[in-house]
């Protein structure tokens, strides 16, 4: 049906137009109100300036369809097709539709160019200049210009000069002024002068795969949008670089951000390893990205303002980034830490400021008790060793185990202790002589394997942290299959598959969630696919969301919000929301109650995938 037919037949009274065929065709400025376009086809369509308030359009092809100054007030879109779509800032949308996450193109703003204006002026005489230098016609004699040197007493001078110094200074550090008298910083000012935060004035993640470098020039100009506090501008352009490149939490955040521009609002922060682990980080902004993005579509809430935080997974840092946090009295509570020990660093200076963390990845039991103001909602490790010792009990039939783990981190000397002790309530071992240091300068991969075997070990059990998995991975390869593999959730990640290959296969981890696992939220997956293009979203990113949704939840249950007050409502025994995982309740303790755990093992991908990935296990401690 050509465009012409199609509105013959509106005229005529004919509304259902089913599955029709409209791709191409040039309906600008059309009223089709109450149309019912259902599985239509209008990909390339003209339809820029045209009324669509009503109409039906569930699962039509739009794609690559101008839209610019389209009416869609109240248009159904459910499961259309709206990709590269152009739009413009007159374009109408219905309420809570985000054309960035639908993939539509904002169309650039045409340059407001000034017409060149002719002005005619009548001819005028040309009149003689005066020239100082001219001779006097009525004396003879030459002109000499009066002098204009000033001379200043010098008793003076030395006033003068200072009073044009202390000037300068004024005009060039007066924004700093009021700051060091007041003996301190304000606290916006604060953080925005901080180079490690950053709630969208400056770019922390620098370095981004796979992006281009259009992606890149529309970052930079959202973020300097932002410093300016030139919001539509950063909504534009942020807008765009998403476009280019959905899979980048940093700039979503700051989208949302901006959407939010001078509006009142409540403000938390996330604090990720940019600077050590940036694939770690991702991880972290990603499920913080989601709930902020979900909150921030209930119009009825107050919006929630994210700030970003990098402590490169470092102690000292971390105490330094968390003073900051505690002195900017805006901020409601934090999502992070990673490493067990950085939260252990920075805990008391949270609890002194009396302002909530929540760690999506900390795990070590020593952080139980060890703040009012600390919570979790990652498993502790003793959750994630009881549900291995069981599995290799119950399922592998073995009773003896080696233990390979680093004595520097916190996390992982939690782990093996905690495993030790519960292979030990399952009439389980662990001999002294089969833990084995992987940070002592003397570690040999292969004569410790082999050590472990002659003394009796039936099964390993790899528990390195991030800085250890290189040697764990030898540990695996000096194996060789031989004995059977457990790990931790510190081995659970790309590098792993990639790096360990088939040596892995078969070896069981202890995580806190997995995409297919039975207590994975749907909405959460689908959200996941909408934002990020894909629902292969891991256990940290599922945590740090149901960090971020727990802390949200406690500040929007508040009519006038408050640090403590947050601390209250999520230590309360009432408290419960709905995360990715299930409900997230919290125990007296801080740690997570009903606490979630998945294994999963290291097979073979199915076609057309290559290589290795984690599949679940029908084991669960949850399930038990």
């Amino acid at each position: 049906m050509d465009a012409n037919e199609f509105q013959q037949q509106y005229a005529t009274g004919t509304r259902k137009f089913f599955q029709v065929n409209l791709s191409g065709a040039n309906l600008s400025g059309i009223n089709l109100s109450d149309a019912n376009l259902d599985s239509a086809d209008l990909t390339g369509a003209n339809l820029s300036e045209a009324n669509l308030s009503n109409v039906i359009l569930r699962l039509a092809k739009l794609i690559q369809t101008d839209l610019r100054g389209t009416d869609l007030s109240n248009a159904d879109l459910a499961n259309a097709d709206l990709r590269e779509a152009l739009y413009d800032e007159k374009t109408k949308f219905p309420d809570k539709f985000d054309p960035v996450v639908a993939n539509l193109k904002l169309a650039p703003k045409t340059p407001i160019i000034s017409p060149v204006i002719e002005v005619s002026t009548p001819d005028l005489p040309m009149l003689p200049i005066p020239n100082p230098g001219l001779t006097n016609q009525s004396s003879g004699k030459k002109r000499t210009p009066p002098s204009r040197k000033m001379k200043i007493s010098k008793k003076y001078l030395i006033p003068v000069i200072a009073a044009i110094i202390a000037l300068v200074a004024v005009i060039v550090f007066q924004p700093l002024f009021s700051i060091l008298l007041k003996g301190n910083l304000p606290s916006e000012k604060t953080l925005i002068l901080n180079p490690r935060i950053s709630s969208g004035d400056k770019i922390l993640i620098e370095n981004e795969e796979g992006v281009s470098k259009s992606f890149k020039l529309l970052k930079q100009a959202g973020v300097k949008a932002i410093a300016e506090a030139k919001y539509d501008e950063a909504i534009s352009y942020l807008g765009g670089a998403i476009q280019e490149s959905r899979n980048s939490p940093e700039s979503l955040i700051y989208l949302n951000n901006a959407k939010i521009g001078k509006k009142k609002a409540e403000t938390i922060a996330v604090v990720a390893p940019i600077g050590s682990d940036l694939k770690g980080a991702l991880e972290i902004l990603r499920g913080v990205a989601s709930a902020q993005y979900e909150s921030n579509q209930q119009i009825e809430t107050t919006p929630i303002k994210v700030v970003i935080v990098n402590d490169d997974d470092k102690e000292e840092v971390a105490k330094q980034v968390a003073l900051a946090l505690v002195e900017a009295p805006e901020v409601l509570g934090v999502v992070g830490h990673w490493a067990s020990q950085v939260s252990l660093a920075a805990k008391d200076i949270y609890n002194s400021g009396k302002l909530v963390a929540i760690s999506p990845i900390s795990t070590a039991v020593t952080l139980s008790n060890s703040s009012s103001y600390f919570f979790r909602t990652v498993p502790s490790d003793s959750v994630a060793a009881k549900a291995l010792a069981d599995y290799m009990v119950t399922k592998l039939n073995k009773k003896q185990a080696a233990v390979f783990f680093n004595s520097q981190s916190t996390y992982s000397q939690s782990l093996k202790n905690e495993f030790i002790d519960a292979l030990s309530q399952k009439g389980g071992e662990v001999s002294s002589d089969n833990t084995f240091d992987l940070y002592d300068p003397s570690f040999t991969a292969k004569r410790r394997v082999e050590q472990a075997i002659q003394q009796g070990a039936e099964v390993i059990l790899l528990a390195p942290n991030r800085a250890s998995l290189d040697k764990a991975l030898v540990v695996a390869q000096a194996n060789d299959k031989r004995l059977p593999l457990l790990g931790g959730d510190g081995i659970y990640g790309d590098t792993t598959l990639q790096d360990g290959g088939a040596v892995l296969e078969g070896m069981v981890v202890a995580i806190a969630w997995h995409v297919d696992g039975t207590l994975t939220s749907a909405d959460f997956r689908n959200q996941s696919i909408q934002l990020w293009g894909t629902g292969e979203v891991n256990w940290r990113t599922a945590m740090s969301y149901d960090a971020a949704k727990a802390l949200i939840t406690a500040i929007q249950r508040q009519s006038q919000p408050t640090r403590t007050g947050t601390q209250q409502v999520l230590s309360s025994i009432d408290f419960f929301t709905k995360g990715a995982s299930g409900t997230i309740q919290f125990e007296s303790s801080g740690d997570r109650r009903n606490p979630p755990v998945q294994l999963v093992k290291v097979v073979k991908a199915q076609p057309p995938r290559m290589g290795y990935n984690f599949a679940t296990v029908e084991m669960s401690l949850s399930d038990r």
